[in-house]
Formats: structure tokens, C-alpha cells, sequence
């Protein structure tokens, strides 16, 4: 089997929500997708608004509102433009088919995508105002998967984009969920209260053990507990089953 080295950027980043957006755009532009920024177009995603993307970090992630402050500022772009492209804008997610374990208090994750959709950049944060975490960038703001200051533990797991309502994206969530809690039952009781726009599922684990998928989707919200628990592309619940894409679940049969 052939296989192909992959490099990333590894940054530390410390202070406050605009700093650490500073130093992240700083780290992002020594990366492919970074450099390419000066290539690329500047029209923003079709229904993108400005005024509602503000409204919902600074309603359930003001930290990363100011962060954004520091990325347009370090990616020299103006604050409509970082707002589009790294935060809560009408983001397009390809089809991931990534699966995780949460079994004796071990957390065990794949990437089945494409190595060159990622930022290729792995940041440790230390903000001011929330937890300290580590995780791999998606748009620099967001995060596919990540452990923070409490051992807490969260990935995404894409199901489908069927039912897309009004929302937080994906990857908002799983950073939103590593800077303000510190449990697994936190974590439960705040992806309960998210508005989910896409259908995605959660896996988490703590430092105590406790492990939970959660099935989100704008049209609800299923748990599942337990000490030994696996995550895939497809709802398991009743309440959500209804909602699979056909295709994850002719590949994992």
C-alpha cells in the first residue's frame, strides 16, 4: 500500500480572543490553503448575512466573534470576508465518512477525507475567557475534533444535509463545546441547547470515563450513553433513523 506524508503547522497560541485570532491567521498563512487565499475569489457564499452570522456567535460564542477580528486583521481581509469564510456562513461540507471509539476511557478517531481538505494546521489554545484546548483547524474558528484542559474529548461525524434550517455549522460546535465544558454530561446538556443546522453526530469522552454520542439535527436531538460506545455516519436513534443517507448505510452494512 502506497502512502503519502502529510505536514502540518503547529501553533500555540495565547491571550486574548483577538490575539489568539492574530497568531491563528498568522499560522494559517504558512499552510497550502493559506497561501492560496491570495489566489482566490472574494465573493461571499450565496444567502450569507452578515448581520445574522454576528448575531449567533455573539449569542453562543462571543470569543470567537473576537477572534474573527483577529483573523481579518492578520489575513489583511476585511471582517464580512472572515466572517464568511471561517465562521458561521453557508458552509459547504463534502461528505465525511469518519467513525470514532470511546472504550476505557480511550479516545479513537479516523479521517476518511481527503488530507488536502483540511487546514493542515494543529493549534493549541490558551484564551483568556475560555478553556485551553488542542485540535485540528477547519476553517481556522472551527474544529473537526479535539481534547481540552479537562480531558473532555469531542468529534464530529457527518450524517447528512438534508433538513439545513438556520443554525451553528458543524465545526463551530465541536470548538463551542471544547471551550465551555468540562464533562461529558456538559457537553450533553449544551449540544441539547445548540441550534443545529446540519445533521451531524458528536462522539465525546471525559476524564472520568463518561462517553455519549450525540445525534444532532435541526429537527431534533437524540443521546446515547455508555462505557463502551462507537460513532459512524448514520443516526441510530428512532427519532432520527429516519433522517440516514442511504449511502453511509450500504457502506457500513
Amino acid at each position: 500500500m502506497m502512502t503519502t506524508q502529510q505536514t502540518v503547522e503547529v501553533v500555540n497560541c495565547k491571550g486574548s480572543d483577538f490575539e489568539i485570532g492574530l497568531q491563528l491567521a498568522r499560522a494559517y498563512l504558512k499552510t497550502p490553503r493559506g497561501r492560496a487565499m491570495k489566489y482566490s475569489e472574494t465573493q461571499l457564499p450565496v444567502g450569507f448575512s452578515f448581520k445574522n452570522t454576528q448575531s449567533a456567535l455573539q449569542d453562543y460564542a462571543p470569543n470567537i466573534w473576537g477572534e474573527l477580528h483577529g483573523i481579518a486583521e492578520g489575513l489583511n481581509i476585511s471582517l464580512e470576508r472572515a466572517a464568511a469564510e471561517f465562521s458561521n456562513g453557508r458552509l459547504l461540507f463534502p461528505a465525511r465518512g469518519c467513525s470514532a471509539l470511546m472504550s476505557d476511557g480511550l479516545y479513537g478517531r479516523n479521517y476518511d477525507f481527503a488530507p488536502d481538505r483540511y487546514d493542515g494546521l494543529l493549534a493549541a489554545i490558551q484564551p483568556d475567557n475560555v478553556y485551553a484546548s488542542i485540535g485540528f483547524t477547519d476553517r481556522i474558528t472551527g474544529r473537526d475534533d479535539g481534547m481540552n484542559e479537562h480531558g473532555l474529548c469531542v468529534g464530529l461525524h457527518h450524517v447528512n444535509e438534508m433538513n439545513w434550517q438556520p443554525g451553528l455549522v458543524c465545526i463551530l460546535i465541536v470548538r463551542i463545546v471544547l471551550d465551555q465544558c468540562a464533562t461529558t454530561r456538559e457537553a450533553v446538556d449544551l449540544l441539547k441547547r445548540l441550534p443545529h443546522g446540519l445533521g451531524f453526530n458528536y462522539s465525546l469522552l471525559d476524564a472520568n470515563h463518561n462517553s455519549a454520542v450525540v445525534e444532532a439535527s435541526p429537527t431534533g436531538v437524540a443521546v446515547r450513553l455508555g462505557s463502551n460506545l462507537f460513532c459512524t455516519n448514520h443516526f441510530q436513534s428512532n427519532e432520527l433513523k429516519s433522517e440516514n443517507n442511504r449511502v453511509w448505510e450500504i457502506v457500513e452494512a
